[in-house]
């Protein structure tokens, strides 16, 4: 009966973070709505005039939505800048 309590709950339990994703979760960090997220090794590809061009490597962040587990899920998106470039400034415009 446990095996299949177990077992249900893993099926039925959603999550953005798919098998042979290579996560660590911090249990020092502290934990609060919008900043729970575990950390996920990314690949993040570029493109420069809709050519491929560089690949970096990271960690996903704590807080903010979740990245995209496969690639044919991922958005193609413009670069914007923020301003102010710290992003805890007063905006200049």
């Amino acid at each position: 009966v446990f095996l299949i309590t177990a077992l249900i709950s893993l099926v039925c339990q959603v999550c953005s973070v798919t098998a042979g994703d290579i996560v660590h979760d911090d249990d020092l960090a502290p934990k609060k709505p919008g900043c729970e997220n575990d950390f996920v090794l990314v690949k993040v590809q570029t493109w420069i005039d809709g050519i491929e061009d560089a690949e970096f490597v990271g960690v996903g962040a704590r807080f903010g939505t979740t990245i995209v587990s496969k690639e044919k899920n991922a958005n193609q998106r413009r670069l914007i800048l923020s301003d102010p470039r710290d992003c805890c400034s007063a905006p200049k415009n």
